[in-house]
């Protein structure tokens, strides 16, 4: 980059001015086609390869330099961008496009991750330990695809069901039976209940979405719900739509709001080859920054196949769509000028097996449905025949207005959301971790992700005297699942000599890492 590009580098929107920033938000729009091209249509990476300018002029964008390009995308060039990345000087030797697109790949990973790490964290300290503790459970239960579930704590529904009927569908949509529009009584109703949720659950619930097992875009009125949604939060919520292409100019408007206004992404769920040439052609690059083309149809390159998930389910068992760590490994090296974003994404999944998480359900908390006026609480898990669509979840209570929805909103948090480790049920593993022997020493050890957890560690101390090791004893008496938490510690002070309190200690631990089944859910 010469001097100018790479002091523009270092400054934001406003100190670069509007200019500026449009040219390089255009600029990042183009380099971001070519990734899109490439996932979407079937032969353009061989197209790219064969002849990069003819690639660009016959896709307009001819203002890109075909050698650059093929430094970002192809893999031939993958030693030189790391000595490249590595070296002191990495900013004099980077093309303007090539920091421009790994700089809004790593602020999209970036973003993710503050989303589920601290976004969405909810204000109410019972249910922050709650979903701190089920994503952790989801470390285990679901393999290294749990990088990439947010675990919003908050969900809406304008519908009761939805018009599409996606083969591929993991949430069980039924169809379409009601709207809930935007009368004088619904919008007050609305506007109550969000108030509710902002004051329980703090600005997490602004990051939520108003769409579940719906399709967004059914509902006539969803722009009004979204700006009262905005007004309280200050933040556009997210849509995913198999329907982008049903009003064209609808969808436009949408993602334009994205320009000037808080939010993340939306994304279109690709149903066709037909449908990915439409998004390609009525949306300019530019449009498309803030959109994620999620290709459903096996002809798409980057289409990821379909599988029977859950061991109780067999071959009955309806389709999910996948995702495998390499791809979000891929995304994380895109994004090698942001180091920690790149360590935090290979550190997490270290260790984890490549496998389909069995669930698309990224919500840890409430879904509230607005057409049957009822709120209940979901957590993703791997789907099984008592979990057909990935999601354990309590029974619906409905609610009349603001304050009983109030009411309702505490009930449920008070009955299943337990901050603690219970004292009156037996403590028992999850049926999917094991006790084993590993390099680490024993371990406990989930058969579905590769989770690892080495616990001989929590009693050297004790190994070296010669008693009893506290983690495998407790570990063996958890998996038996006989024990109500104080037995099980006076157990366990016979058995290894272990202070009760350091008993209690390798308890709560367990507990938090989402290790003892929740009885409330599973």
């Amino acid at each position: 980059m010469n001097d100018h590009q790479k002091k523009l580098a270092y400054m934001t929107r406003e100190q670069m001015g509007e200019e500026e920033y449009r040219r390089i938000f255009e600029l990042t729009g183009k380099v971001k086609r070519i990734a899109d091209l490439m996932g979407c249509i079937p032969g353009a990476t061989e197209e790219f390869e064969a002849d990069t300018g003819a690639f660009l002029r016959a896709n307009g964008l001819s203002d890109l330099d075909p050698d650059e390009m093929r430094l970002i995308f192809l893999s031939e060039n993958s030693e030189y961008k790391e000595r490249m990345m590595k070296s002191d000087d990495v900013l004099d030797k980077m093309s303007e496009p090539m920091f421009r697109y790994a700089q809004f790949v790593g602020n999209k990973l970036a973003f993710r991750d503050f989303l589920r790490d601290k976004g969405c964290a909810p204000a109410d300290k019972k249910v922050r330990v709650w979903r701190e503790r089920n994503n952790k459970r989801c470390d285990s239960a679901l393999g290294g695809v749990n990088i990439s579930f947010i675990h919003a704590i908050l969900t809406m529904e304008l519908a009761d069901g939805c018009s599409v009927g996606c083969d591929y569908c993991g949430l069980g949509a039924k169809r379409l039976r009601g709207l809930y529009r935007y009368t004088d009584e619904n919008a007050v109703l609305f506007k109550g209940v969000l108030s509710v949720l902002h004051e329980v659950l703090g600005d997490a619930a602004g990051f939520g979405m108003m769409y579940f097992a719906t399709e967004p875009l059914d509902n006539p009125d969803y722009e009004k719900f979204e700006a009262d949604y905005y007004a309280e939060f200050h933040m556009i919520p997210q849509i995913t739509t198999a329907v982008f292409d049903r009003d064209i100019e609808r969808t436009r408007r949408l993602v334009h709001e994205l320009d000037d206004k808080a939010g993340f992404i939306h994304r279109f769920s690709l149903r066709s080859l037909d449908m990915a040439r439409t998004a390609l052609r009525e949306f300019t690059p530019e449009e498309l920054v803030n959109v994620e083309l999620i290709t459903q149809y096996e002809e798409a390159p980057y289409f990821l196949p379909y599988t029977i998930v859950g061991n109780e389910i067999g071959n009955a068992g309806k389709r999910t769509r996948t995702r495998d760590n390499a791809k979000i490994i891929d995304e994380a090296l895109a994004a090698t000028l942001d180091a920690p974003v790149l360590k935090n994404e290979i550190k997490r999944l270290k260790g984890l097996k490549h496998v389909d998480p069995g669930t698309i359900c990224c919500v840890d908390g409430f879904r509230v449905n607005m057409c049957r006026r009822t709120i209940n609480i979901l957590t993703p898990c791997h789907q099984t025949g008592r979990f057909p669509n990935g999601i354990s979840e309590t029974p619906e209570v409905t609610f009349t207005d603001a304050e009983d929805f109030k009411e309702k909103l505490l009930w449920l948090i008070d009955e299943y959301m337990r901050d603690a480790v219970p004292s009156d049920e037996k403590l028992k593993l999850y049926d999917y971790l094991r006790l084993e022997d590993t390099e680490h020493g024993k371990a406990i050890v989930s058969e579905s992700s590769g989770y690892v957890l080495p616990i001989e560690k929590y009693d050297r101390k004790a190994l070296n005297e010669g008693r009893g090791n506290l983690g495998v004893a407790l570990v063996e008496k958890l998996i038996e699942g006989k024990y109500k938490k104080d037995g099980l510690v006076r157990l366990l002070m016979k058995e290894t000599e272990a202070p009760p309190e350091q008993i209690y200690w390798l308890i709560n631990q367990f507990w938090k890492q989402g290790l003892i089944v929740d009885s409330k859910f599973f």
